[in-house]
């Protein structure tokens, strides 16, 4: 078995812009049999980054002393949330001859929230902004991968035969509030930095489904000892890459 944590936090170098994340993964492999054997993995993570888009311009320069103010609204979001589920079965019936299969779930989420444009009004004295953006992505991955590798020897060479198939289907849909529509003026440190401007609905816009098929092969004959050394070592150090 096998566990990993990994989080970190940040308060950020301009105001009101705190960020952390966490990672978190672990596995499991049992072996069922001398001969086959089982692993179950989970990888999830979560990230919650900085919501800073920037400074406005003074005569088309930055006041440096406004540049540590973040003018977004207070109620601004954006976050990643990923979870990636493994199976893996690897079967050896005898030597030389290797079978894997594994199956796979990728759920993925965003959501960005925010006010991300901001101009200087030199009539009033203040901050504009508009761009009131809300997007929100929705995914689900599904997928299978099976290989076997058979290795023998033909006459005095090694060959080494390997094939397998690969499928998956994607589900995705994307929500916006498009056009993005609403404005609202804060002063020059955001003092009052307001909630989100909820102008126009946040609603599905479009969703796709994919499916990708593939199939696989390759031959390798080793025609000498060094490259027989070489062979041997890449099948039995060989894993199932990832989908």
């Amino acid at each position: 078995y096998r566990f990993d944590l990994s989080v970190n936090r940040s308060s950020g170098w301009v105001r009101d812009n705190r960020s952390h994340n966490i990672a978190l993964s672990g596995s499991l492999r049992r072996e069922l049999t001398p001969k086959l054997t089982l692993t179950l993995s989970e990888d999830f993570g979560y990230q919650r980054p900085g919501e800073y888009f920037g400074a406005p311009t003074f005569d088309g320069a930055i006041d440096t002393s406004l540049r540590k103010v973040n003018y977004n609204v207070g109620d601004s979001e954006i976050w990643y949330r990923d979870n990636w589920t493994q199976v893996k079965l690897e079967w050896q019936p005898r030597p030389g001859l290797r079978v894997r299969t594994g199956v796979h779930l990728l759920a993925t989420n965003r959501h960005w929230r925010d006010a991300e444009e901001y101009v200087f009004n030199p009539s009033t004295g203040r901050i504009d902004r508009d761009s009131y953006i809300e997007i929100l992505h929705h995914q689900r991955q599904y997928g299978d991968r099976t290989d076997m590798t058979l290795t023998q020897k033909v006459g005095a060479m090694q060959n080494t035969l390997s094939a397998g198939f690969d499928y998956n289907f994607v589900s995705f849909q994307h929500d916006n509030n498009s056009p993005y529509n609403g404005f609202s003026t804060t002063d020059l440190q955001n003092t009052t930095p307001g909630l989100f401007l909820h102008v126009d609905p946040t609603v599905p816009k479009y969703r796709t489904h994919t499916h990708q098929t593939a199939v696989f092969a390759e031959d390798r004959l080793a025609v000498d000892r060094k490259s027989t050394r070489l062979n041997s070592s890449h099948v039995s150090g060989s894993r199932m890459p990832s989908s």
